[in-house]
């Protein structure tokens, strides 16, 4: 009886395991282009990691890509937190 309860027990994790990988590789295929940001050169890149190079500035190029309007910080925004301060400093 308790050799039968840990096979089932064993065959359900197993299951779950395999139904876990599929589910993780549906929804990496669906999601081929990531929106990622270029910081360096202040655009903007709707494709995978590769487009954010100097390639990203031409307009001919297969990433679409487009200049990010500043964002203007007045003196009364100011971050208030370390946290804030170092995303803030290192963006």
């Amino acid at each position: 009886m308790w050799r039968t309860n840990v096979i089932f027990i064993l065959l359900l994790v197993i299951s779950f395991i395999f139904y876990t990988e599929q589910t993780q590789q549906r929804s990496s295929r669906s999601h081929s282009i990531h929106k990622r940001s270029c910081n360096v050169r202040g655009e903007e890149c709707f494709k995978d990691i590769e487009c954010c190079t100097g390639e990203c500035v031409c307009s001919k190029n297969m990433c679409k890509c487009g200049n990010r309007p500043k964002v203007k910080v007045s003196k009364l925004m100011q971050p208030q937190s370390m946290a804030q301060r170092l995303i803030c400093r290192y963006r």
